[in-house]
């Protein structure tokens, strides 16, 4: 399944990497792995991780280690990662 970061989606990473490149050599690295897998697993099995409210067709996913989620919308043949917000600092207005 094809996967499309949207221009906010990457913003949100690459500020995300800056802060922990910061504070580690090595949490930029988990952070990107762990992103991955979660993206390989949303692809494998899109409809495995809740929507953001009962009416909403967007998803979100929690990374493991990190205290981010990955918002994305699946359709039939594509996979759309959103955002890829803090869990406490980001207003899920702000998607909209």
């Amino acid at each position: 399944m094809r996967v499309v970061i949207t221009a906010l989606a990457k913003q949100d990473i690459r500020e995300v990497l800056d802060w922990y490149g910061k504070q580690s050599s090595k949490a930029p690295l988990a952070f990107v792995n762990e992103l991955e897998d979660i993206v390989y697993g949303i692809q494998q099995h899109p409809k495995r991780w809740p929507p953001l409210d009962k009416e909403d067709r967007r998803r979100f996913a929690i990374l493991r280690n990190f205290p981010y989620e990955l918002i994305y919308l699946p359709t039939q043949n594509q996979i759309t990662i959103l955002a890829v917000r803090h869990q406490k600092r980001r207003p899920l207005e702000e998607l909209e």
